[in-house]
């Protein structure tokens, strides 16, 4: 997993989509990683000025956070295959009210 979280960082830094991200660690997984491991992940990039925001996710089942992300921002969740089943990374936009994002903010941190 720290391995994971590292390339995670370092992806994000070159292209923050959730998609190019997630794309990136299956390429990383499937090299380093042995067959039967897998890997789950989901992953958002929100802008606490506006509410906007962008969901990918990898395997991961819907957690309470994300719950509330695709509930306030009618996101039907699909959570996609985990990473080390290389498929299309799909990314969904979303848009959380200013009062939605206070709490989701407080929810999180």
């Amino acid at each position: 997993m720290g391995r994971v979280r590292n390339a995670l960082r370092a992806l994000a830094l070159t292209d923050p989509r959730p998609a190019a991200v997630l794309g990136g660690l299956d390429r990383l997984f499937s090299a380093t990683e042995e067959e039967e491991q897998v890997t789950t992940v989901a992953y958002l990039v929100i802008d606490p000025e506006t509410g906007a925001g962008v969901l990918g996710n990898a395997g991961h089942l819907p957690a309470l956070v994300l719950e509330q992300v695709a509930r306030r921002a009618s996101i039907r969740w699909r959570p996609g295959t985990p990473l080390g089943w290389a498929s299309p990374r799909k990314q969904h936009a979303f848009n959380l009210r200013p009062e939605a994002l206070r709490s989701f903010i407080l929810t999180v941190w």
